[in-house]
């Protein structure tokens, strides 16, 4: 949907009340939809082969938006080789976007991939500064001196109702 304009009207009471909310799309958001990797073994239909896919998938845990494009590859060699690539890389939804297109053969998707993932650094780099703590203050072994605190006593004991005063 590109953009709209949706009427709602119901009655409240003895009043007709109307709303209405636009409905633009969001730039910002990816129009890939991902894809649980776990689900792409069914395209396996020997029991064996759909076992060794979904252990192979459970080790590499590739993200949601790759699964999604890899899913599209037709020839197994090339699909595994797709999902091992979250290992060494990075992809954001949006620069998956041009390899999720309808109509590209195994290579030009493969090419694609290649072309939008970023290398994953072994250490990431930070915008932050690692904050430096001092260790901490040990506890001096002098105690403070106690204070006894007593509650008032009486002399003589009380009954449960006699009056203290």
């Amino acid at each position: 949907m590109k953009g709209g304009l949706l009427a709602l009207s119901l009655v409240v009471g003895q009043n007709l009340v109307f709303a209405f909310a636009s409905a633009t799309p969001n730039e910002s958001q990816p129009t890939i939809t991902p894809k649980n990797p776990v689900s792409l073994c069914e395209r396996f239909i020997a029991p064996a082969t759909k076992a060794n896919c979904e252990k192979r998938i459970e080790k590499l845990g590739p993200d949601w938006y790759l699964a999604s494009v890899c899913e599209k590859l037709f020839e197994d060699p090339l699909f595994f080789e797709c999902l091992e690539l979250s290992k060494t890389k990075n992809f954001s939804p949006m620069g998956l976007e041009p390899c999720d297109a309808i109509g590209l053969s195994d290579s030009e998707r493969m090419k694609c991939l290649t072309q939008a993932s970023h290398v994953i650094d072994k250490e990431p780099q930070s915008p932050f500064q690692k904050a430096h703590v001092a260790a901490p203050h040990k506890k001096s072994k002098k105690r403070a001196p106690e204070r006894s605190v007593s509650a008032p006593t009486t002399s003589a004991p009380l009954d449960i109702g006699q009056d203290p005063n």
